[in-house]
């Protein structure tokens, strides 16, 4: 296990390192969230705001992450 919590050693040997978000505003789904989503070596894990909709918006686009 790696001393950082957000860096994961997945089976094909890569390296992924978890990334959270906080704010779900329209950077966040226009922009952000689908960059770490095709980026090879991230994954998102975890949505913050507190606006409801503007979260629901975003974890529509990464339904694995816990929001």
């Amino acid at each position: 296990m790696s001393a950082f919590a957000g860096l994961t050693n997945e089976a094909d040997g890569g390296r992924r390192i978890g990334w959270g978000i906080v704010g779900c505003g329209w950077v966040a789904h226009d922009y952000v969230a689908p960059a770490l989503l095709a980026a090879a070596n991230a994954r998102l894990v975890a949505l913050c705001d507190r606006d409801a909709a503007a979260l629901a918006r975003v974890a529509r686009l990464a339904p694995d992450a816990h929001a």
